[in-house]
């Protein structure tokens, strides 16, 4: 019995051990250079080991190449790294049929919201929704939108203005404002309702934002096992996200869509677009057949994914900005003097979506925020069809199969000195008139690339800019006691482009400077 148990574990032992020679060899045999990983955990040992930020693991590995394209590891799965602008453009651009569709990280077997999202969506069905989708972002939308952002931004201002009245200035912790902001924004774009997080804190709304974008890491060991053991995350039944939210979206959503409906009520939101959608829409003819026939997970879907996508992301865009502007006294008072002269402009009266939308430096200053400090460390592909790319710098041809994975390392290329000089410092000029024509393609690609770039990146730069200039408008931001500079990237949530122990600034009204 003995030898027959030594046996046994000798044969598991070689098993695994051809398993990781054969794995992690796999870019070795096609000539590629490739990182050298760790076993399961691969070339992001670090960041599960919450060493290291994923931006500044995405932007070390970048360096680490001086090749067009290079192999990495996603724990056990062999991923292509492209570091090329040109062969970004060939797989996001220009052969963009042959790598349309994300990574799958949902239990698609059980019907969970976030695998009918746009995101998740795959071929004709992303192709449908997206059409579908598209027409809420337009200029006549955001428009209308607009207003609710600039309702809520206008809130976050008052809120400030209660909490340092009678004070020279107050140090705060802007993430959580923000977020709170965004949540209300959503709240009310999104799923029709009206929420205040600033002055009631645990509304059900904002307890239900903070449940679905809280990775921690019992919600990364399941996305871990979904994404790399399928099967076995099917057999188990693994939710990524938490069912009671789900289910909090759907009863909302749909509840709304059916009051609407009885009730003939129409507001410009997203709800209102999906109504129209699935023939539904308050001018919609009883009975008149929906473009798509998308059931109502789907519907709600597309809400539960703007939520996940605008909520967390949105406040890092904005947090990561006043950040910079508190650093960069230059670039906030030029701000601050574009926004006096808009002010100015409009005499008095309220800001407009075109005045908002003409305003160069801020757009400038954003835009050099989020190549600094990317909301998303990278993006990926899958390759749906088989097809041969010739390397730009060497000619050679790499044939990618279907299935292979592809990953785009946005900090990494946004923090190339070849093509952003002097990365680290904050200029936001490199984005004016005469310098943006300048910039290579696909190398600035905060929203991703190609017709699977983020939806909603007209959305998510309006409510940013919108904030911004409510804040800077009315408060000059400091450093304070708390304030981290140069600000270092946080390694205990090590997927989120997070200050390390926050952002902290002091704000003081600019009526007592």
């Amino acid at each position: 019995m003995f030898y027959e148990f030594l046996l046994l574990i000798s044969v598991i032992v070689g098993l695994l051990s051809y398993w990781i020679k054969d794995t992690y060899t796999y870019f070795e045999k096609k000539g590629i250079p490739s990182d050298k990983p760790i076993p399961l955990l691969g070339s992001f040992k670090d960041a599960i080991l919450n060493r290291a930020n994923l931006v500044d693991i995405i932007d070390k590995l970048y360096k680490q190449f001086d090749t067009s394209i290079a192999g990495i590891y996603d724990t056990k799965s062999p991923t292509y790294f492209i570091r090329s602008p040109e062969m970004i453009g060939q797989i996001g651009i220009k052969k963009f049929d042959h790598f349309i569709n994300h990574l799958v990280f949902g239990n698609e077997s059980n019907h969970d919201l976030f695998s009918d999202s746009l995101f998740s969506l795959q071929d004709q069905k992303w192709k449908d929704m997206r059409s579908t989708l598209s027409p809420a972002y337009t200029g006549s939308k955001l428009r209308s939108m607009f207003e609710f952002i600039k309702e809520v931004s206008q809130g976050g201002n008052d809120y400030l203005h209660k909490e340092i009245a009678g004070k020279s200035g107050m140090e705060i912790e802007m993430k959580d404002l923000f977020k709170r902001m965004t949540s209300d924004i959503i709240a009310s774009t999104a799923f029709g309702i009206k929420t205040d997080s600033l002055n009631d804190k645990n509304n059900q709304f904002w307890e239900m934002c903070k449940m679905v974008t809280t990775f921690d890491f019992l919600t990364s060991l399941k996305i871990f096992l979904v994404t790399n053991f399928k099967l076995l995350s099917r057999l188990s039944n693994i939710e990524v996200f938490s069912l009671k939210a789900e289910n909090y979206c759907r009863e909302l959503v749909l509840g709304a869509m059916k009051n609407r409906f009885d009730q003939k009520i129409f507001r410009p939101d997203m709800i209102n677009m999906l109504m129209e959608a699935t023939g539904k829409g308050v001018n919609d003819k009883v009975g008149q057949k929906s473009l798509h026939n998308w059931n109502d997970n789907e519907v709600v879907a597309q809400c539960f994914i703007f939520l996940i996508g605008g909520f967390e992301s949105i406040a890092t865009a904005v947090s990561c900005t006043a950040q910079e502007l508190m650093e960069n006294q230059d670039c906030q008072e030029k701000l601050k003097a574009e926004i006096d002269e808009v002010l100015e402009s409009l005499d008095g009266k309220p800001l407009t979506y075109e005045a908002i939308n003409n305003m160069p430096y801020l757009e400038c200053v954003i835009s050099e925020a989020l190549r600094k400090w990317p909301v998303n460390a990278s993006t990926d592909r899958v390759c749906s069809k088989s097809i041969e790319l010739d390397d730009p710098n060497t000619g050679k041809t790499i044939k990618f199969e279907k299935g292979d994975r592809i990953m785009i390392p946005i900090a990494g290329i946004q923090r190339d000195p070849e093509y952003f000089p002097e990365p680290m410092k904050f200029d936001p000029e490199r984005f004016n008139k005469e310098n943006k024509s300048n910039i290579k393609p696909n190398t600035y690609i905060p929203f991703g690339v190609g017709p699977r770039n983020c939806i909603g990146n007209r959305f998510a730069m309006l409510e940013v800019k919108t904030i911004l200039f409510n804040l800077v408008g009315s408060f000059k931001l400091t450093p304070g006691k708390k304030s981290t500079i140069p600000m270092e990237l946080d390694t205990k949530a090590p997927f989120f482009t997070n200050a390390k122990n926050g952002f902290w600034i002091n704000v003081v009204d600019r009526k007592k400077i």
